[in-house]
């Protein structure tokens, strides 16, 4: 029901009062009626996933079908319909109290809960409730801007509107667009990454092609000064770069990281026994801190992939030092193109810390780590996450400042490690520690400033991590906004 008096009631709304063929009839206000529509089936779907993955049940939830929109959009194009006002409509133009809190304000607040960018939705909801509380010229106006800031939005996705109407609703069809993983909410969400009008996502780092997501990590991090920023701020100078655990309240930077890697190690070693003949792929390894501390802890073979050319040298230059160079190779490669295809069932290990926030899908990513470990094989990675129930918009002070997609919840790994077919999934809440530990980064930088310059870093660059650090350590001491922790889970025996 709201899937269709979301957009067809909203718009009717919106477009001053009109029955639902005018709405079919202009190509922009078509394509924002049929936005809505998609993002309330978005919002319906992954608030199925979220309540299923809260109460932990066994199996998969039950999704609404993939045609669903499809479905419902073409029965919205029948001639009976054509001269149809919805009782919202209706109760607009008769100016008696249209029903706004269950059609658009609880819908929306949902979506936002999740996280979801939902644009149309937003706006809709904005017009119609100034609409129905003051309709003079004065608010006309207010209207006509706002139309205004959404049009380029509609335009720069009709294509991808005319695409996705393209598709039958034959399970062939249906099948390939999920295979693919193109759905149209998601093409718009890309389209829309240099349209910064009211109603866009906060924060959020829209990244047009999986090829950019692969740019712009090595952008951020595989630079000489990139480097030492990391290696001094998150690192403390220390080979472990990455958030910390705090044991206790003298731990620094360098140690709490040190901390979490340990705890890893730990948590891989007990699930599976690591020993020298164990293949162990260490997914985004960096300069490989994490590689060298377990191969000298177990002996094992690690492959390390990465898609850092000069952090894969440092590697490899770091082993030959410690003399493990020949249990140590390293891949160059973009995980969000794949890992390679003969590496089906050779993992005794998959080992990953924090880099599964640049994944751009990460259910694909997921399945790809499942098909290249061997049956019984164990999977432990930790990552940096919005928390559950928290809006994108403030979660902006990190996604401003990393190269991130869609940042994930707890809930959903949790329901996204099971349909890749992984067991007995874990997770170890660490959250606790981040306001801390984005204290202490901040300290790192405020204390080198001046060593940064020296070593090629702007004063611009250093100026946005202070200001974006000082909002971090804000808003989870306001909000508890971020969540951090280990995942843990084994793939079954065959």
């Amino acid at each position: 029901k709201v899937a269709w008096n979301f957009p067809f009631a909203g718009m009717g709304i919106v477009a001053g009062g009109v029955p639902c063929g005018e709405l079919m009839a202009h190509q922009g206000i078509r394509n924002i009626t049929r936005g809505v529509m998609e993002e309330v089936y978005e919002t319906a779907n992954r608030d199925i996933k979220h309540r299923f993955a809260a109460r932990q049940n066994h199996g998969s939830p039950v999704l609404i079908e993939d045609n669903f929109v499809e479905k419902l959009w073409t029965m919205s194009e029948a001639d009976s319909l054509k001269g149809y006002f919805p009782s919202t409509v209706i109760d607009y133009l008769n100016k008696s109290p249209v029903e706004k809190d269950f059609i658009f304000a609880e819908p929306l607040a949902r979506a936002q809960e999740l996280g979801l960018a939902v644009p149309y939705m937003t706006m809709v909801n904005e017009v119609v409730d100034i609409l129905t509380t003051c309709n003079d010229s004065k608010t006309r106006e207010s209207v006509q801007k706002i139309l205004t800031d959404s049009m380029p939005m509609a335009t720069a996705t009709e294509a991808t509107i005319s695409s996705s109407a393209s598709y039958s609703s034959s399970p062939k069809n249906t099948q390939k667009k999920k295979s693919e993983g193109l759905d149209s909410r998601k093409n718009n969400q890309k389209n829309n990454k240099k349209n910064k009008n009211a109603f866009s996502s906060g924060g959020r780092r829209q990244l047009s092609t999986v090829s950019e997501v692969g740019e712009q990590v090595v952008e951020q991090y595989d630079s000489q000064q990139t480097r030492n920023f990391y290696k001094c701020v998150m690192g403390g100078g220390g080979m472990d770069i990455h958030f910390g655990l705090f044991r206790h309240n003298t731990d620094n930077v360098r140690v709490a990281a040190e901390n979490t890697t340990e705890l890893m190690l730990n948590t891989m070693d007990w699930l599976k026994p690591v020993k020298p003949e164990s293949v162990v792929l260490d997914l985004g390894s960096g300069h490989g801190g994490s590689t060298h501390k377990m191969v000298q802890r177990f002996g094992n073979t690690s492959v390390c992939f990465n898609i850092g050319e000069e952090q894969n040298e440092m590697n490899l230059t770091f082993a030959k030092d410690l003399k493990i160079d020949h249990r140590i190779t390293c891949q160059q490669g973009d995980f969000n193109l794949g890992l390679p295809k003969d590496w089906e069932s050779k993992f005794d290990h998959v080992y990953s810390c924090e880099v599964l926030c640049h994944a751009a899908d990460k259910p694909a990513l997921l399945s790809e780590i499942r098909r290249v470990l061997k049956p019984g094989g164990v999977l432990v990675f930790s990552d940096i996450m919005g928390a559950d129930g928290v809006p994108e918009e403030v979660l902006r002070p990190f996604t401003d400042r990393n190269v991130t997609t869609v940042m994930a919840r707890p809930s959903e790994y949790h329901y996204q490690l099971r349909e890749a077919g992984l067991r007995e999934v874990s997770f170890t809440d660490l959250s606790n520690n981040l306001k801390t530990f984005f204290q202490l980064m901040l300290d790192q930088v405020n204390n080198n400033y001046d060593q940064f310059q020296e070593e090629g870093i702007s004063p611009e660059y250093l100026d946005q991590w202070v200001e974006s650090l000082t909002n971090r350590v804000k808003v989870q001491a306001e909000h508890e906004a971020f969540a951090w922790g280990v995942f843990a889970a084994v793939k079954d025996t065959e």
